[in-house]
């Protein structure tokens, strides 16, 4: 349930910024996946990753921790993030 949860979060929030950002989803359980898990260090599952335009890691979160954290995440990877709405 928590992988929906963080799933329908994040795809609610790009509905604000999508057209300036790109969201991916890995199957972990996919061994096509496994470089990308590995190269990221992504482990536990679920993980969030923000990576810039040069695709370094800025800003991570573990598990559905909530909107707020993933506007945090937003705001660190855009150079002038929209005004994510806060009900959410």
């Amino acid at each position: 349930m928590a992988i929906y949860t963080l799933e329908h979060a994040i795809r609610e929030l790009l509905e604000d910024c999508g057209d300036r950002l790109n969201f991916v989803s890995l199957d972990a359980d996919d061994p096509a996946n496994d470089v990308l898990l590995k190269k990221y260090g992504i482990n536990p599952l679920p993980a969030v990753l923000y990576l810039n335009a040069t695709n370094e890691v800025v800003a991570y979160t573990l598990g559905f921790s909530g909107t707020e954290k993933i506007k945090a995440g937003i705001a660190k990877i855009l150079p002038s993030p929209p005004n994510l709405s806060s009900n959410r």
